[in-house]
Parts: C-alpha cells; structure tokens; sequence
C-alpha cells in the first residue's frame, strides 16, 4: 500500500462515520451472538457446545465494552441479558 492511500485511509478512519460503522457493526455482533444463545442455551449436550457458549457470552461482554467507548449510548440493557445468559454457567459450573 502506498504511502498515500495509508494517508487517505487514516483520515477516514478518524471520522465519525467510521465511528458509526463500528457501532454498526458491534451492535448487530451482539445481536447475533443473543440470537445463538437463545437458540442454544436448552441444547447444550457436549463440550464444544459449551465452549461456544462461553465464546458467545465473552465476545458479548468484549462488545459491550467497544460500544462503551465509541458511543454515547448507554448499553446497561445488553449487560443485564448478557448476565442471564451468565447465570447459566453458574448453574451448571
């Protein structure tokens, strides 16, 4: 990559709007991941699935934290149902 198309893409990168694609994009992550615990969290019979579990709970949380930092908004409903999903490892571990 040139050294003037690194410049081009740094200036973009420090705007607001690829602020907003970042919220986008972590917004509609946490959304899928919700939507594969709830499809999941009866049908957790072996270890592998457990382990995506896990994945999905901790990438939930690592979202959370992103979004934190490039928004204004405030994500205390994502927290409280990611603590539900939560509260089913702690049944079980």
């Amino acid at each position: 990559m040139t050294d003037s198309v690194k410049e081009l893409l740094k200036t973009i990168v420090y705007t607001d709007l690829a602020d907003e694609f970042m919220i986008v994009k972590l917004e509609t992550r946490v959304e899928d991941s919700f939507e594969w615990l709830e499809l999941i969290k009866d049908k957790l019979d072996d270890a592998n699935q457990w382990q995506d579990y896990v994945d999905h709970v901790a990438a939930v949380r690592a979202c959370i934290t992103l979004l934190e930092w490039y928004s204004i908004n405030m994500y205390e409903e994502y927290r409280i149902r990611v603590n539900k999903y939560s509260l089913k490892l702690e049944e079980v571990f």
